[in-house]
Protein backbone atom coordinates (compact mmCIF):
# COMPACT_ATOMS: atom_id res chain seq x y z
CA UNK A 1 0.00 0.00 0.00
CA UNK A 2 1.59 3.58 -0.95
CA UNK A 3 1.03 6.40 1.09
CA UNK A 4 0.69 9.64 1.84
CA UNK A 5 2.70 9.43 -1.66
CA UNK A 6 2.03 7.42 -4.89
CA UNK A 7 5.33 7.31 -6.97
CA UNK A 8 8.46 9.36 -6.92
CA UNK A 9 8.83 12.12 -4.18
CA UNK A 10 8.03 15.73 -5.84
CA UNK A 11 11.27 18.35 -5.66
CA UNK A 12 11.61 18.78 -2.03
CA UNK A 13 9.53 16.08 -0.01
CA UNK A 14 11.58 14.35 2.16
CA UNK A 15 9.33 11.28 1.79
CA UNK A 16 10.34 7.92 -0.02
CA UNK A 17 8.89 6.94 -3.11
CA UNK A 18 5.30 5.52 -2.78
CA UNK A 19 5.57 6.89 0.82
CA UNK A 20 6.36 5.35 4.46
CA UNK A 21 3.12 3.53 5.11
CA UNK A 22 4.44 0.45 3.08
CA UNK A 23 7.62 0.25 5.79
CA UNK A 24 6.02 1.05 8.77
CA UNK A 25 4.52 -1.52 11.43
CA UNK A 26 1.04 -1.34 12.02
CA UNK A 27 -1.02 -2.26 15.09
CA UNK A 28 -4.35 -4.25 15.42
CA UNK A 29 -6.79 -2.61 15.69
CA UNK A 30 -10.03 -4.22 15.64
CA UNK A 31 -10.93 -8.35 14.77
CA UNK A 32 -13.82 -9.65 14.00
CA UNK A 33 -15.05 -12.96 12.28
CA UNK A 34 -17.64 -15.67 11.98
CA UNK A 35 -18.44 -18.71 9.58
CA UNK A 36 -18.17 -16.51 6.67
CA UNK A 37 -15.50 -14.15 6.74
CA UNK A 38 -12.74 -12.56 8.84
CA UNK A 39 -11.76 -8.88 8.97
CA UNK A 40 -8.74 -7.08 10.12
CA UNK A 41 -8.10 -3.73 10.90
CA UNK A 42 -4.72 -2.43 11.02
CA UNK A 43 -3.92 1.11 12.80
CA UNK A 44 -0.80 3.84 12.03
CA UNK A 45 -0.17 6.23 13.87
CA UNK A 46 2.42 9.29 13.14
CA UNK A 47 5.52 8.73 15.28
CA UNK A 48 8.55 10.88 15.51
CA UNK A 49 9.94 8.99 12.36
CA UNK A 50 6.78 10.08 10.46
CA UNK A 51 7.34 13.02 11.92
CA UNK A 52 10.38 14.05 10.47
CA UNK A 53 9.73 13.34 6.69
CA UNK A 54 6.37 14.41 6.38
CA UNK A 55 5.40 16.15 9.82
CA UNK A 56 1.28 15.68 9.99
CA UNK A 57 -0.99 14.17 12.61
CA UNK A 58 -2.56 11.36 11.32
CA UNK A 59 -4.52 8.04 11.92
CA UNK A 60 -4.46 5.74 9.06
CA UNK A 61 -6.70 2.69 9.03
CA UNK A 62 -6.18 -0.34 6.77
CA UNK A 63 -9.36 -3.16 7.11
CA UNK A 64 -8.80 -6.25 5.07
CA UNK A 65 -11.79 -8.92 5.16
CA UNK A 66 -11.65 -12.66 3.77
CA UNK A 67 -14.49 -14.39 2.65
CA UNK A 68 -15.49 -17.13 1.01
CA UNK A 69 -19.52 -17.49 -0.86
CA UNK A 70 -21.32 -20.47 -0.92
CA UNK A 71 -19.25 -21.42 -4.60
CA UNK A 72 -15.24 -21.18 -2.90
CA UNK A 73 -15.24 -18.19 -4.55
CA UNK A 74 -12.80 -15.96 -2.13
CA UNK A 75 -13.04 -12.43 -1.81
CA UNK A 76 -10.83 -9.76 -0.56
CA UNK A 77 -12.22 -6.67 0.49
CA UNK A 78 -9.49 -3.54 1.05
CA UNK A 79 -10.36 -0.47 3.09
CA UNK A 80 -8.61 2.26 3.71
CA UNK A 81 -9.00 5.57 5.85
CA UNK A 82 -7.15 8.54 6.75
CA UNK A 83 -7.75 10.80 10.06
CA UNK A 84 -6.04 14.47 10.52
CA UNK A 85 -5.24 14.49 14.03
CA UNK A 86 -4.07 17.45 13.97
CA UNK A 87 -4.90 21.04 13.11
CA UNK A 88 -3.17 21.39 9.82
CA UNK A 89 -4.78 20.20 6.55
CA UNK A 90 -2.63 18.16 4.22
CA UNK A 91 -2.81 16.46 0.83
CA UNK A 92 -1.57 12.78 0.57
CA UNK A 93 -2.12 10.33 -3.19
CA UNK A 94 -2.42 6.96 -2.50
CA UNK A 95 -2.49 3.07 -3.91
CA UNK A 96 -3.24 -0.29 -3.12
CA UNK A 97 -0.34 -1.32 -5.02
CA UNK A 98 -1.66 -5.32 -6.06
CA UNK A 99 0.48 -7.49 -7.33
CA UNK A 100 -1.55 -10.06 -9.46
CA UNK A 101 0.35 -13.78 -10.04
CA UNK A 102 -0.31 -15.09 -13.34
CA UNK A 103 1.18 -18.54 -14.92
CA UNK A 104 2.26 -16.30 -18.29
CA UNK A 105 1.57 -12.65 -18.62
CA UNK A 106 1.85 -13.59 -22.49
CA UNK A 107 -1.50 -15.22 -21.68
CA UNK A 108 -3.20 -12.88 -19.74
CA UNK A 109 -6.10 -10.46 -20.80
CA UNK A 110 -8.33 -8.16 -18.93
CA UNK A 111 -11.11 -6.48 -19.83
CA UNK A 112 -12.91 -3.55 -18.37
CA UNK A 113 -10.83 -0.86 -19.53
CA UNK A 114 -12.33 0.18 -22.83
CA UNK A 115 -12.89 3.51 -22.97
CA UNK A 116 -11.07 4.98 -20.63
CA UNK A 117 -8.66 7.14 -20.90
CA UNK A 118 -4.88 6.87 -19.62
CA UNK A 119 -2.08 8.44 -19.49
CA UNK A 120 0.78 6.22 -20.90
CA UNK A 121 4.71 6.83 -18.50
CA UNK A 122 6.26 4.75 -21.48
CA UNK A 123 5.24 7.81 -23.61
CA UNK A 124 5.76 10.69 -21.24
CA UNK A 125 2.42 10.86 -19.97
CA UNK A 126 0.82 11.24 -23.23
CA UNK A 127 -2.90 10.84 -22.99
CA UNK A 128 -5.06 8.01 -25.52
CA UNK A 129 -8.32 6.39 -24.81
CA UNK A 130 -8.32 2.41 -24.55
CA UNK A 131 -10.17 1.41 -27.55
CA UNK A 132 -9.04 -2.46 -27.26
CA UNK A 133 -11.44 -5.14 -25.67
CA UNK A 134 -9.15 -6.27 -24.00
CA UNK A 135 -5.60 -5.27 -22.52
CA UNK A 136 -2.78 -7.77 -23.18
CA UNK A 137 0.59 -7.68 -22.51
CA UNK A 138 3.68 -8.16 -25.14
CA UNK A 139 6.06 -4.86 -24.43
CA UNK A 140 6.30 -2.42 -21.46
CA UNK A 141 3.18 -1.42 -19.80
CA UNK A 142 2.49 1.61 -17.91
CA UNK A 143 -0.63 3.04 -17.27
CA UNK A 144 -2.85 5.30 -15.34
CA UNK A 145 -6.61 4.79 -16.40
CA UNK A 146 -9.10 7.65 -15.31
CA UNK A 147 -11.48 5.70 -13.94
CA UNK A 148 -13.96 7.92 -12.60
CA UNK A 149 -14.64 9.42 -16.22
CA UNK A 150 -15.75 6.18 -17.59
CA UNK A 151 -18.28 5.42 -15.16
CA UNK A 152 -17.36 1.45 -14.41
CA UNK A 153 -15.06 0.53 -11.86
CA UNK A 154 -14.98 -3.12 -12.70
CA UNK A 155 -12.15 -4.66 -13.61
CA UNK A 156 -11.44 -8.75 -14.48
CA UNK A 157 -8.58 -10.77 -16.10
CA UNK A 158 -8.45 -14.42 -17.62
CA UNK A 159 -5.61 -16.76 -19.00
CA UNK A 160 -6.38 -18.15 -22.24
CA UNK A 161 -5.60 -21.35 -23.30
CA UNK A 162 -2.32 -22.57 -24.45
CA UNK A 163 -2.34 -26.33 -25.15
CA UNK A 164 -2.21 -28.33 -22.02
CA UNK A 165 -3.13 -25.07 -20.08
CA UNK A 166 -7.07 -24.44 -20.17
CA UNK A 167 -8.03 -20.67 -19.97
CA UNK A 168 -9.47 -19.83 -17.15
CA UNK A 169 -10.83 -16.91 -14.98
CA UNK A 170 -7.67 -14.96 -12.57
CA UNK A 171 -9.78 -12.59 -10.52
CA UNK A 172 -12.13 -9.79 -10.62
CA UNK A 173 -11.48 -6.24 -8.96
CA UNK A 174 -13.85 -3.84 -8.03
CA UNK A 175 -12.44 -0.50 -6.86
CA UNK A 176 -14.92 0.67 -4.14
CA UNK A 177 -15.97 4.70 -3.71
CA UNK A 178 -13.19 7.08 -3.77
CA UNK A 179 -10.80 5.89 -5.70
CA UNK A 180 -10.78 7.57 -8.97
CA UNK A 181 -7.78 5.60 -11.18
CA UNK A 182 -6.21 2.39 -12.71
CA UNK A 183 -2.40 1.77 -13.27
CA UNK A 184 -1.77 -1.28 -14.84
CA UNK A 185 1.93 -2.35 -14.79
CA UNK A 186 4.27 -4.85 -16.08
CA UNK A 187 8.54 -4.04 -16.94
CA UNK A 188 8.25 -6.80 -19.81
CA UNK A 189 11.86 -8.40 -20.33
CA UNK A 190 13.80 -5.40 -20.50
CA UNK A 191 12.52 -3.29 -17.60
CA UNK A 192 12.50 -6.08 -15.09
CA UNK A 193 15.39 -6.12 -13.28
CA UNK A 194 16.84 -9.68 -14.05
CA UNK A 195 16.04 -12.36 -11.62
CA UNK A 196 14.26 -15.27 -10.68
CA UNK A 197 12.83 -16.27 -7.88
CA UNK A 198 12.88 -20.13 -7.48
CA UNK A 199 13.42 -20.67 -11.30
CA UNK A 200 10.67 -18.47 -12.17
CA UNK A 201 11.37 -15.30 -14.29
CA UNK A 202 9.77 -12.42 -12.31
CA UNK A 203 8.24 -10.29 -14.90
CA UNK A 204 6.53 -13.20 -16.94
CA UNK A 205 4.31 -14.66 -13.77
CA UNK A 206 2.94 -11.05 -12.06
CA UNK A 207 1.07 -7.66 -12.96
CA UNK A 208 0.26 -4.77 -11.38
CA UNK A 209 -3.49 -3.36 -11.60
CA UNK A 210 -4.49 -1.72 -8.73
CA UNK A 211 -6.94 1.52 -7.97
CA UNK A 212 -5.18 4.70 -6.32
CA UNK A 213 -6.64 8.43 -5.74
CA UNK A 214 -4.53 11.22 -6.09
CA UNK A 215 -4.44 14.55 -4.36
CA UNK A 216 -6.73 14.18 -1.82
CA UNK A 217 -7.35 17.03 1.25
CA UNK A 218 -7.51 15.53 4.77
CA UNK A 219 -8.31 18.52 7.04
Amino acid sequence: MCWPAFGPPKDGSKLPQHGFARTQRFSVHATSADVAYTSVEFILYDSPETRAIWDYAFALHVTVTLSADDHGAVRLVQRLRATNRGTVPFHFTTALHTYFRTDDIARLRVSGLTGFEYGDKNLAYARSVDTAAQLHFAAPVDRVYTAAAAGRNRIAAHELADGAQPARMRWTMVADTGFTEYVTWNPWENGAKVRECQGIVFFCRIVVLHARYAHQACA
